[in-house]
């Protein structure tokens, strides 16, 4: 009986995955995608400016909202930059704004801003985030407080799966089912 059981265990976690990590297949995934600027050296990373193989500049693609990200810090206050996103290390088909001209951004009072890639749509766009008061023994740092895109707000968020009956169910798939309610974590932006 213990033989079956691990294949299923298996079978519920890829299914969970699935249905929590919604993001359709990433059409970069595999390459590097970077965020090359006029930012980079400026901020706290002390990049390459304008350099599409700037390892500094690297977006990370996020599960949770199925975009590529890179948070920026340590930017001068109230300054305008310019981006455009960049692959496996060249310009050959870069990302822009409008008709593939540089995108503009300015790094508000906080110095923080997140940059994002929607690799499913080629948009690119950024959202300024403020900086978090973190204390440690002996020290204070400042740490970036990430500011959630949340498309289900105010709805009811739950997950549904060949999963359920194991949490106390009465079917599969069942939607409506309580027990499956989500929440979403304000810190890690995830449900």
């Amino acid at each position: 009986m213990m033989l079956w059981l691990s294949p299923l265990c298996i079978v519920v976690f890829i299914s969970l995955n699935s249905i929590i990590y919604a993001c359709d297949k990433d059409p970069n995934e595999g390459a590097l995608v970077v965020a090359a600027g006029s930012f980079l050296a400026a901020s706290s990373d002390q990049g390459v400016n304008w350099s599409p193989s700037e390892a500094k500049g690297q977006m990370k693609f996020n599960q949770g909202t199925c975009r590529y990200e890179k948070i920026v810090q340590g930017l001068p206050v109230n300054t305008n930059y310019e981006w455009k996103v960049a692959f496996n290390g060249n310009w050959g088909g870069d990302k822009g704004c409008i008709g593939g001209t540089n995108c503009q951004f300015n790094s508000g009072s906080s110095g923080v801003v997140l940059l994002i890639y929607n690799s499913y749509s080629g948009q690119l766009t950024t959202s300024p985030l403020t900086s978090g008061e973190t204390t440690s023994p002996g020290a204070s740092t400042s740490t970036a407080v990430p500011t959630c895109s949340n498309p289900f707000n105010g709805r009811i968020v739950r997950a549904a799966g060949d999963f359920q009956v194991e949490l106390g169910s009465s079917a599969l798939w069942l939607a409506t089912e309580a027990n499956t309610l989500m929440t979403l974590d304000s810190a890690s932006c995830l449900y």
